[in-house]
């Protein structure tokens, strides 16, 4: 067992544990995160052979223990729900210190707590919002719907939240969302709820990007709470940046109880009016200006994504509506492209790999740079790149230095999915360029990407050459991406007699990013030239 450090180096957010370490019945696979007051290891069971997310109480909080760990766990327990991250198991091992240490050292033989959940593979909101920016406005409105099932879940059983932000939903690649970290939570119907609601000193309650002006007062909280917690991260998710911002907590807590609230459309013109309408309901200063409950937002969400076409005008049970809204969610890996994993499972571990290298960066330390260093290589790449006559070439087409190379080429994919960028797409293709089947699929994904970031001339050089490929499916694919380069030039004619023909095509439904890639040719054509999208549209 390794030894235990000096109490001082457990701020760093390191407890002294290695892959492989067994505690209790856990056996620990890697590091995936940590926070302010715990470690996050992803674990195996071994009594159930279950993959778990092993959270691990530092000893210096073990004060919060009951405030937030206990709570945390007796509060998600009982919540069934599939966007509620589900609780496996609580308990408490021995402080790993040798034993004939634990007689000879004060203070050895403590106990370190941990909660034991449902391990979720994927990044959180914050994390993906970091890394691609404002959400498109049918995923907002999935987010939406899941967030407010869930909150409507934990409310029947007597539970406010109290913390809801960015990076207490994880987005796994279903696409699905899942609430996190009920440490907060006010739980109403536990024996000993008066002492639960307790604040204790000292501790802030909630996170101030997105506290309720109810909340920044102390007054005493219910759903609508979580409801305006829940209205500024999806301002964000839709504008990019949260409702509110300041050069400190106490002037943050001032603008969500008194500022006006800066109109989502005066930041984002194209966000559609009546999802717009909703976020500023749902951020409105008075409890009462908002939904009643969880229940009454999930309504008001299934109206806006009738009103704007998303679900068209059949309706259906809450369950239903709930599974056609989370489809919505474009966050995750794309359909179309499953086949690529062997399984569920290797998808997974793809991409747990890749979030415990993304989570650890900022832990593990820079090399200097020096400045000899970097002249030698810049010279000898020169004279070689000379010599060989290929220097210029390899410089340009190298792919962009601030993409990391992983392991596999499973885990640059994953990467590639998650950021979602022309840049990453092209490191699957630079770094793993005998994996073809690969490298075909992100050469699809880099051309859709290419064209969102208004690379038009490249994109349109990679659709040609998939135009002309003998695979039907690479072809249509291929073919869909010059019409959206045509529409976005401004021929609309041409762009609207490729999609005809694609779609008087005797072939098999596209993959839903072909179907993308159409669809956003007819936007382009129906803005302009109405008339030639009739007929052309109607999947989309």
């Amino acid at each position: 067992m390794p030894e235990a450090p000096p109490e001082g180096l457990f701020a760093s957010g390191r407890l002294p544990l290695r892959q492989g370490q067994t505690l209790g019945g856990y056996c620990l696979v890697r590091l995936v995160g940590f926070g302010s007051m715990a470690d996050v290891w992803l674990a195996v069971q071994k009594s159930l052979g279950r993959t778990v997310a092993l959270k691990i109480l530092r000893p210096e909080a073990a004060d919060y223990r009951f405030f937030r760990f206990e709570r945390e766990a007796k509060a998600a327990a009982n919540l069934d729900h599939p966007n509620i991250v589900r609780i496996y198991d609580m308990g408490s091992f021995p402080f790993p210190e040798a034993l004939w240490k634990r007689f000879l050292r004060p203070g050895a033989g403590r106990w370190l707590d941990y909660i034991a959940e449902e391990y979720i593979a994927g990044l959180n909101l914050r994390q993906w919002l970091a890394a691609r920016g404002a959400m498109q406005p049918k995923a907002v409105v999935s987010l939406l719907a899941q967030a407010a099932a869930a909150l409507d879940a934990a409310d029947r059983q007597g539970i406010v939240h109290r913390d809801i932000k960015p990076e207490n939903f994880l987005l796994t690649p279903r696409p699905s969302l899942k609430l996190v970290d009920f440490g907060m939570a006010k739980v109403s119907a536990l024996a000993d709820g008066p002492q639960v609601e307790k604040t204790q000193a000292g501790l802030a309650l909630g996170t101030p990007l997105y506290m309720s002006p109810e909340q920044a007062d102390g007054q005493r909280l219910d759903i609508r709470s979580d409801l305006y917690s829940l209205g500024a991260t999806a301002y964000q998710c839709l504008v990019g940046k949260p409702p509110f911002t300041a050069s400190s907590p106490l002037d943050l807590l001032l603008a969500h109880r008194s500022a006006p609230l800066p109109p989502i459309r005066q930041r984002a013109k194209e966000i559609p009016e009546p999802l717009a309408a909703l976020v500023e309901r749902l951020l409105a200063k008075s409890p009462d200006d908002r939904p009643e409950n969880a229940r009454a937002l999930f309504g008001e969400v299934c109206a806006v994504a009738h009103d704007l076409g998303f679900l068209g005008a059949a309706t259906g049970p809450e369950g239903v509506l709930l599974e056609e809204l989370t489809r919505m969610g474009d966050w995750g890996e794309d359909a179309g492209e499953r086949k690529l994993f062997d399984s569920t499972k290797q998808y997974a571990e793809a991409t747990c790999s890749l979030q415990t290298q993304m989570l650890n960066a900022k832990a593990i330390p820079s090399k200097k740079f020096s400045w000899k260093r970097a002249a030698l290589v810049t010279v000898l790449a020169a004279f070689l790149g000379g010599l060989l006559g290929v220097g210029v070439t390899k410089i340009k087409n190298a792919p962009d230095t601030k993409i990391e190379r992983f392991a596999t080429v499973e885990e640059q994919w994953v990467f590639a999915s998650q950021i979602g960028t022309a840049a990453a797409w092209k490191s699957v293709i630079d770094y793993f360029p005998d994996q073809s089947r690969w490298s075909s699929s992100a050469a699809r994904q880099l051309a859709r990407s290419l064209m969102l970031e208004g690379k038009t001339r490249r994109a349109r050089a990679l659709f040609g050459k998939m135009a002309r490929s003998q695979d039907p499916d690479r072809a249509s694919y291929g073919r869909a991406g010059q019409a959206w380069c045509l529409a976005a030039a401004g021929q609309y004619d041409k762009a609207a007699a490729i999609i005809s023909d694609l779609r008087r095509a005797p072939a098999l439904p596209y993959d839903r990013l072909t179907e993308d890639v159409i669809a956003r040719s007819c936007r382009l054509i129906r803005e302009s030239r109405p008339a030639l999208v009739s007929g052309l549209d109607s999947e989309d």
